[in-house]
C-alpha cells in the first residue's frame, strides 16, 4: 500500500477592503475537513492589518495596482501547493470543499483541473463553469495571468484549458457533481466590474 495522498492545496485569496467578511470566509477554511492547506491573503488595498493565528495562513500586501486580478497573479508566487485555488474574500467554503476537491485528483490521476458547483447568492442561480471559487488545478499549470477585464474568471481558467488542449472526455477535467461553495458579492469593499 502507497502513501495516503496527501497534497496542500495552495489557496490564493485576494482582498480589498473587507475587514467584515474575510474573518468569516477564513474561519470557514480552518474549518475545513481536510487539514493540508495554505491561506495566502493578498492585501489588495493595505487598509487591513490583518493577522491571523493559524501558522497556515500568510498575509502579503501588494496595493500598486487596485485589482483582484494583479493581486491574484502576486499570489501565485507565493504558493507552495501542489494543487491550488482561488477564493474571494466574501464567499462561503462549504465544509468538504477542499477534501472533495483532493479525493477527486485522487480518483482521477490523469485530472488537471477539477470544478465543483456554485451557489450564486444575489439571484440564486446553481452554476457548473469556470468561476474562481468553483476550480482547483494543479499548480505548475497556474499562471499569473490574470487580467482585468470582462469575465476574467471564466477567461483564466478557459485560456489555461485551451492552452493545454484538455477535456473532460480525456479526464483532464473533472467535475464534481456537487454544490461546494456559495458566491456572495458583498456590496461593501471589493472590486467590481471584472476585477473584484
Amino acid at each position: 500500500m502507497g502513501e495516503p495522498f496527501q497534497p496542500t492545496i495552495s489557496i490564493v485569496m485576494a482582498t480589498y477592503r473587507r475587514p467584515h467578511t474575510i474573518h468569516r470566509t477564513i474561519a470557514q477554511i480552518v474549518a475545513q475537513t481536510y487539514p493540508h492547506w495554505e491561506l495566502i491573503v493578498v492585501d489588495n488595498a493595505r487598509s487591513g492589518d490583518y493577522h491571523f493565528d493559524d501558522p497556515r495562513i500568510r498575509v502579503y500586501r501588494h496595493a500598486l495596482r487596485a485589482s483582484a486580478s494583479y493581486a491574484r497573479n502576486q499570489g501565485i508566487q507565493h504558493a507552495s501547493g501542489e494543487l491550488l485555488c482561488f477564493f474571494d474574500d466574501d464567499d462561503d467554503m462549504f465544509p468538504t470543499y477542499l477534501e472533495r476537491f483532493v479525493r477527486a485528483f485522487e480518483a482521477n490521476p490523469g485530472a488537471m483541473l477539477v470544478r465543483c458547483g456554485i451557489y450564486r447568492g444575489g439571484d440564486g442561480a446553481i452554476r457548473f463553469n469556470y468561476a474562481t471559487p468553483a476550480c482547483c488545478v494543479r499548480r505548475e499549470h497556474a499562471t499569473p495571468t490574470w487580467i482585468s477585464i470582462g469575465q476574467h474568471d471564466q477567461r483564466y481558467f478557459g485560456d489555461i484549458v485551451a492552452a493545454n488542449g484538455w477535456s473532460e472526455e480525456r479526464g483532464e477535467i473533472v467535475v464534481i457533481p456537487e454544490i461546494l461553495v456559495r458566491a456572495r458579492s458583498d456590496p461593501r469593499g471589493g472590486l467590481r466590474r471584472g476585477r473584484l
